[in-house]
Formats: structure tokens, C-alpha cells, sequence
């Protein structure tokens, strides 16, 4: 993570827990419409983690669910460049 973005992250992680979801649901919908990662995400994973950003009701775990995407991301790339 670059300098830029971890300085994002700290000012993003001061943000309310529902801004913080808003904001989480918009940066989720710029990656879900860049084609390169489309091909890597699957379809109801990412319907199920925007259906859970946009409920706002107390208990819906968004950040977990964020965090899943994170993880899932991760070991797709790890795979990607151990086979590329």
C-alpha cells in the first residue's frame, strides 16, 4: 500500500461506522466496474457484500464482510502470480 493510500486509510478509518460503509460500498463499486477485476470477483459474492453495505440496520457486519473481500482478493492475486 502506498504512502498516499495509508494515509487515506487513517483518515477513512476516523469517518462514522456508516460513513465508513457508504464509503466502503462506492470504493467496492469502482473495483466491480474495472474490467480486470471483474473477471476475478464472483457475481454473487460481490451482490451479497453490496446488499450488506447498503443495509444499515445494527448487526449487519459490513466490516467483516469487507475484510472477506480483502482476504478473497488477496489469495486470487497470490494465485494469479504464482501461475503467471
Amino acid at each position: 500500500m502506498t504512502e498516499a493510500a495509508r494515509e487515506l486509510l487513517r483518515r477513512a478509518l476516523a469517518l462514522s461506522p456508516g460513513e465508513r460503509v457508504k464509503l466502503a460500498h462506492e470504493l467496492l463499486g469502482s473495483v466491480v466496474a474495472d474490467d480486470e477485476w471483474a473477471e476475478e470477483l464472483d457475481p454473487a459474492f460481490v451482490a451479497e457484500l453490496v446488499r450488506r453495505a447498503s443495509d444499515e440496520r445494527p448487526g449487519v457486519p459490513a466490516d467483516a464482510a469487507f475484510d472477506e473481500v480483502e482476504r478473497r482478493l488477496a489469495e486470487r492475486r497470490r494465485a494469479r502470480d504464482q501461475a503467471g
